[in-house]
């Protein structure tokens, strides 16, 4: 999985709603999930703590 392109954060997220061969063969997170992983790096942005 790290041999493909996009955010290492987000990957798993696509992994966990389609798996590594549906990834491998999008060469990276499908346009299906695009969506759902702009919404997971929201969340991801949102809960990260404030710097000092």
């Amino acid at each position: 999985m790290s041999d493909l392109p996009g955010d290492p954060a987000l990957k798993p997220a696509a992994l966990y709603r389609s798996g590594v061969q549906v990834l491998k063969r999008a060469n990276g997170i499908p346009d299906k999930w695009r969506p759902y992983t702009v919404k997971v790096a929201r969340y991801m942005r949102d809960y990260q703590p404030e710097a000092d």
